[in-house]
């Protein structure tokens, strides 16, 4: 089983779930690094 953790890109670190063998990435912190924002996006 692996460790729920933080993915680091480019220096911003993406939420990650191990689930039925697959990662799952938070989508907001995968924009946020896309977009090069400096401002955290907010909570749903």
């Amino acid at each position: 089983m692996q460790e729920n953790k933080l993915a680091i890109f480019e220096e911003k670190e993406i939420r990650r779930e191990w689930y039925k063998e697959d990662w799952y990435f938070s989508v907001i912190d995968v924009v946020e690094v896309l977009v090069e924002n400096n401002k955290r996006p907010r909570k749903y």
